[in-house]
């Protein structure tokens, strides 16, 4: 049997204390990284609470309903919408959306219009997807002359500026750069469910 003079006894008393601090202190940081995660995940927009979900995407619900955005409302006030663009999306039971079929930013509009009609099946909005001419996709030709009060026809385009705006009848939404059309598209949706003023 091993004796342990008092020196070793309290030599290792203080080993233990210091692995038990050093244990206690990587505890700690785990749960306060885990704290500050979930903190720093979570951001309110006018009320609404808005989790960021893996992969950079958005999620609220919003009238009872789940929906996912690409961005936080917040960071699209850089993209003008007008009022009379707004109001003629509210409660809606179809939306007509067209482009030119040879846009520079077609695959991203293509994109944006996917998950355009993806978050409004959910709302009950009938998305109806066209080109603004022939096309060999055998699309329908929708245009902004097609537009009417019961069914708003939003026209996809490249341009110098980024914005929304109610042209005569119809609402063109402008993208300057690629990816502001994923920012089109989520101010549009941000609209059609009530989120922007």
């Amino acid at each position: 049997m091993k004796f342990r003079t008092e020196e070793q006894k309290r030599l290792l008393s203080k080993k233990n204390i210091v692995s038990l601090f050093i244990v206690a202190i990587m505890v700690f940081s785990v749960i306060g990284f885990m704290l500050g995660e979930n903190a720093s995940t979570t951001h309110k927009y006018k009320g609404i609470k808005f989790s960021l979900l893996p992969g950079n995407q958005w999620e609220a619900k919003i009238n009872s309903i789940q929906h996912q955005f690409d961005n936080f409302p917040g960071d699209l006030d850089y993209i003008n919408i007008s009022a009379d663009a707004v109001s003629r999306l509210k409660d809606k039971v179809q939306i007509d959306i067209t482009s030119d079929a040879n846009d520079s930013k077609k695959e991203y509009i293509a994109a944006a219009e996917y998950y355009l009609s993806q978050e409004m099946n959910k709302e009950a909005i009938f998305l109806r997807v066209g080109f603004t001419g022939k096309n060999d996709y055998n699309f329908s030709t929708i245009k902004c002359t097609d537009a009417t009060e019961a069914v708003p026809v939003v026209y996809f385009k490249s341009s110098n500026e980024t914005k929304i705006s109610l042209v005569e009848n119809c609402i063109v939404a402008e993208a300057a750069k690629t990816e502001d059309v994923m920012g089109l598209k989520d101010k549009l949706i941000y609209a059609m469910l009530g989120v922007l003023d």
